[in-house]
């Protein structure tokens, strides 16, 4: 909603001169130009009473300005003061407009009246395709690093992922999925909201069935506000069953909390928590020996350099402890599970430039070291992985097209990964592409 504000003013009213200040205003108050800079330029830094102020001064100056009217009522709006906002919407709709102006009225009303409701439900559908050029992950040598124990020398052998497969397999798969969402808007100023909801998502690959999976997830949040800071709580529950992986039961909790530091960096501090239940089968009798806890922190910071451009980056560290206990000690399995220990640092850099509301395109680079406490029995070594990718992102809203597909939203993926380790039969590239339409079946 914010970006469409900003879009209005500064197509209303260009910039022409250096940034207006105060005391600018002060000193010509009646100045349209400056009054309309001043609003374009403290829409684009997120300062909407200050741009608020200068458009009740252009609408003092000339009452009949219809579109600083609606634009007043468009911040007022996002502001969430809908008693004001809704008395001039009204006041508008009696007015002769143009359609795309009675358009824009009527969808302010609808997101008014959204509110209003206590409850509200959305649903959305998406359906596309993914692709991959290594759905098994296999090794960039092809080779399994062994060692029969302390005594022999190491050694290698061909690597064989599920199924027998002696090299890269390529894979495409059909991706349906379906998220459902009920929330309860607190009646207080500060609109805090509860959450719960369902989603699920099916993936059938073509071929080899490498990407085939199915992936239900219960889920229930919050978002309060406590003065400056903004607080997210979250709990998930998450069954995942796949045809050439074990099925797994991941039961996570986390907490979020956002605040906004000097100079307009938005900064966020995330605390995760989640335990992993891996299901054994026919296929995978030693799936449980992966089965463990995982603590993660993320500290995360953006800031907008321009109002179409913002940058962020992210860091982030993981722990991951195994249920090796369940196990008697100095077996197979015990010591199996036990090499899973591990820990990994990681960061995120990147940047999001949406040059219209409708047109989002998201660019980053994740890299990660994770470091293995204990031996890998295979191999006899202690295992260190180095990973690295790069995706870029590109959302485009229906309403870029056409008003009437304004439910339907396309985006298109692509990332390339490469994970260099110490043991070969981890040590892969892959690259992997997706294009999905989403729908929104209910607001």
């Amino acid at each position: 909603m914010a970006l469409s504000v900003i879009l209005s003013c500064l197509v209303m009213a260009p910039a022409t001169r250096a940034e207006v200040t105060w005391p600018d205003l002060l000193a010509d108050p009646d100045n349209a130009g400056l009054n309309r800079q001043f609003v374009s330029e403290r829409l684009a830094r997120g300062d909407l009473p200050a741009a608020l102020s200068a458009v009740e001064r252009l609408i003092v100056l000339r009452p009949t300005d219809i579109p600083a009217r609606i634009l007043r009522a468009e911040i007022l709006v996002n502001l969430a003061n809908d008693t004001l906002a809704a008395g001039e919407l009204e006041a508008l709709a009696r007015l002769p407009l143009l359609p795309e102006q009675a358009e824009r009225i009527t969808r302010l009303q609808d997101i008014i009246e959204s509110r209003n409701r206590r409850w509200r439900t959305s649903a959305s559908l998406s359906v596309g395709v993914r692709g991959s050029d290594n759905a098994n992950n296999y090794p960039s040598s092809g080779l399994l690093d062994f060692k029969l124990n302390t005594t022999t020398p190491a050694t290698t052998r061909q690597y064989e992922s599920f199924g027998g497969a002696t090299k890269t397999r390529r894979e495409v798969a059909g991706i349906a999925s379906a998220v459902v969402t009920a929330t309860y808007e607190f009646p207080n100023q500060d609109r805090d909201t509860l959450t719960f909801g369902l989603s699920h998502t099916e993936a059938r690959g073509r071929k080899y069935e490498y990407l085939t999976s199915g992936t239900t997830t219960a889920f229930a949040g919050a978002s309060l506000r406590l003065g400056q800071i903004s607080i997210r709580p979250d709990i998930r529950l998450t069954e995942t069953n796949r045809k050439t992986d074990p099925g797994s039961t991941i039961a996570a909790g986390s907490l979020t909390a956002f605040y906004t530091l000097p100079l307009e960096f938005r900064s966020y501090i995330n605390a995760d928590y989640s335990i992993v239940d891996r299901i054994p089968s026919t296929n995978f009798s030693t799936a449980n020996q992966n089965d463990g806890h995982s603590r993660s922190f993320k500290l995360g910071l953006s800031r907008s350099l321009l109002p179409q451009l913002t940058l962020f980056a992210e860091g982030r560290y993981t722990a991951f402890n195994p249920m090796e206990t369940r196990f008697a000690s100095s077996t197979i399995a015990y010591m199996q599970s036990k090499a899973n220990q591990n820990t990994q640092q990681a960061g995120t850099i990147g940047a999001l430039f949406a040059p219209t509301p409708n047109l989002h395109l998201r660019a980053s680079i994740d890299a990660s070291d994770s470091k293995y406490d204990n031996q890998d029995p295979t191999s006899k070594k202690y295992r260190r992985d180095t990973q690295t990718r790069a995706s870029i992102g590109l959302q485009i809203a229906g309403q870029a097209v056409s008003p009437n597909i304004q439910n339907f939203s396309l985006g298109i993926s692509a990332s390339t990964t490469k994970n260099d380790s110490n043991l070969k039969q981890n040590d892969y590239k892959r690259s992997d592409a997706s294009i999905t339409v989403h729908y929104r079946l209910a607001d």
